[in-house]
C-alpha cells in the first residue's frame, strides 16, 4: 500500500549467535553421554566377570579357596585398565546356609561428571551364588574340544590354538589338578581322526588292511562311514550308532588307502574323557598341522565322545562313560576350524557333500541336548560363517576370531559360559 514501508528482518546472525552460545552445552552433553556410556560398558563387563568368577570359584571350592580363585578368574576376564577402569576391592562372604556373596568396587575416569558432582565414577557390582550341596555333589560336565589340525593351522595359528585351549582348561579346572565331576576329550581332526591301534573291529572290512598298517605303529586313521566314494557301505553318517556291525563301521581316509607311508600324516590320537588338567594340557600340546579339512568328521567323533551309545567303547574300563542324559550332567562341544570343508565340498558329482552333511549332523547333536559352541578362526572370508553360526546352539554360541588374541578371549569366554551353566546362580 502507498505510504507503508515494509521492513524485512535478517535472522541469520541471530541463529549463528544462538548456536555459538549453545555449543559449550552441546559439548558438555556429549561428554556426559560418553562418560555414562563408558560407565555402562564397564559395569556390564565387570558384572559378567564377577558372576563368572564367583561361580567358577564355588565350583572348585573343595580344592581351592573361593576368594583366591575368584580373584584369579575375575582378573582373567576383566583386565586392569579396561576403558581406564581400575579395580579397588573385591569382598567375598559366605552365609551359614551356603550362599556366597561377592562385591567389587571400581573407579571409572570421567571428563566432566566429577565437575558436576555426580557420583558416577565409583561403580559397585555384586553377585550371589547359592551352593546347593546335593546339586554340587551330583553335577557333572563332559566337554569335547573338536580342534582343526589341517595344514592351514601351521605356525603361529597352531601355537595360538594351543594357548587358547590351555586357557580354557585352566579356567575349567581352576587350581585343581584333577576333578571327578569333569571330563574333557580332545578331538584333533583334519580330513580324518586318529583312534589309535586296537580298533580293527571299528573299521569296514575292505579298509581293515589299510588301518592295520598304521595301527602297527600305534596310530589308526579313520574318517566317516558314509559313501563318499564307491564303497560297500552306505550307512547314514547322521547317527551316533557305535561300530557293532559292518554297516556302522568306519572307513579309512582316501589318502591312507593309497598305500602305507610311515610318515603320514602324524595326527594325534583322540584323548578320551580326561579328568586331569596336566593330561588335558599334554594332549592339547601334541596338536599338529596336516591335511585337509572335514568339519563333519571332527564333529562326528566329538559327538561320539559324549554319546551314551558309546559308553564303555572308547574305554572298556569305564563302562559308564559317556554317561546317559541327566538334568545334572552338561555335555558341551567346542567346534573350532580356521577353514571350510575342502575335500568333499560338492565339487564332485559322484561324492557326498560335507557342506550338506555338516548342518544335518549339527542338528542331530543338538537334539540330544548337547551344547555346541562353534568358532571360526580367521576372517569372515576364510571360514563358512553361515554353516558355523547355524551349527551353534544359538547365534550367541558362535564366535569369529580373526586373531590369536581374539581366539584366546573366545576360549576364555566359552569356559566362563560353561561354568555359568554348571553352577546355579541365585541372584
Amino acid at each position: 500500500m502507498p505510504g507503508i514501508t515494509v521492513f524485512h528482518r535478517c535472522e541469520r546472525g541471530t541463529t549463528i549467535f544462538m548456536v555459538a552460545l549453545m555449543m559449550p552445552l552441546i559439548v558438555v552433553a556429549m561428554t556426559i553421554v560418553g562418560d555414562i556410556g563408558r560407565a555402562y560398558t564397564v559395569r556390564n563387563k565387570a558384572q559378567y566377570a564377577l558372576d563368572a568368577a564367583l561361580l567358577g570359584a564355588v565350583t572348585t571350592a573343595s580344592t581351592t579357596p573361593v576368594e583366591m580363585e575368584m580373584h584369579r578368574l575375575f582378573n582373567a576376564n576383566f583386565p586392569q585398565g579396561y576403558l581406564g577402569a581400575m579395580l579397588n576391592n573385591i569382598q567375598v562372604m559366605q552365609t551359614p546356609e551356603g550362599t556366597y556373596k561377592a562385591m567389587a568396587t571400581l573407579e571409572v575416569p570421567s571428563m566432566v561428571i566429577d565437575a558436576l558432582n555426580a557420583d558416577f565414577t565409583t561403580l559397585n557390582v555384586s553377585a550371589q551364588v547359592t551352593q546347593d550341596q546335593e546339586v554340587m555333589q551330583n553335577r557333572r560336565l563332559e566337554v569335547a574340544l573338536v580342534l582343526d589340525n589341517s595344514t592351514s593351522m601351521a605356525g603361529s595359528r597352531l601355537a595360538g590354538l594351543k594357548q587358547a585351549a590351555n586357557d580354557l582348561a585352566n579356567i575349567l579346572f581352576g587350581n585343581a589338578q584333577m576333578l571327578q565331576n569333569l571330563t574333557v576329550s580332545i578331538v584333533p581332526y583334519n580330513n580324518h581322526v586318529n583312534i589309535g591301534s586296537g580298533h580293527t573291529n571299528w573299521v569296514q572290512i575292505p579298509h581293515q588292511a589299510s588301518y592295520n598298517q598304521y595301527a602297527a605303529s600305534g596310530d589308526g586313521y579313520v574318517s566317516n562311514r558314509n559313501r563318499d566314494r564307491p564303497s560297500p557301505n552306505s550307512f547314514n553318517d547322521i547317527s551316533d550308532a557305535p561300530p557293532l556291525s559292518e554297516e556302522t563301521r568306519f572307513r579309512t581316509p582316501s589318502s591312507a588307502g593309497a598305500g602305507f607311508d610311515p610318515t603320514w600324516p602324524g595326527l594325534p590320537k583322540i584323548a578320551f574323557a580326561l579328568n586331569s588338567k596336566p593330561a588335558v594340557q599334554a594332549a592339547i600340546n601334541t596338536l599338529v598341522a596336516n591335511g585337509d579339512t572335514r568339519i563333519n568328521v571332527g564333529l562326528m567323533w566329538g559327538w561320539f565322545t559324549l554319546s551314551p551309545q558309546w559308553a564303555g567303547i572308547f574305554d572298556p574300563d569305564r563302562p559308564e562313560i559317556p554317561a546317559p542324559a541327566d538334568p545334572l550332567r552338561d555335555k558341551v562341544v567346542v567346534l573350532m576350524t580356521d577353514s571350510v570343508n575342502s575335500e568333499y565340498n560338492g565339487t564332485c558329482s559322484t561324492c557326498s557333500n560335507d557342506n550338506v552333511t555338516t548342518p544335518i549332523m549339527c542338528e542331530a547333536v543338538k537334539a540330544q541336548g548337547i551344547i555346541i559352541y562353534s568358532i571360526g578362526f580367521g576372517t569372515a572370508g576364510q571360514v563358512n560363517q553361515p554353516l558355523l553360526r547355524n551349527c551353534a546352539t544359538t547365534p550367541e554360541h558362535y564366535f569369529l576370531a580373526p586373531t590369536v588374541e581374539q581366539l584366546r578371549t573366545v576360549f576364555q569366554q566359552i569356559a566362563d559360559d560353561v561354568l555359568l551353566n554348571v553352577v546355579r546362580i541365585s541372584q
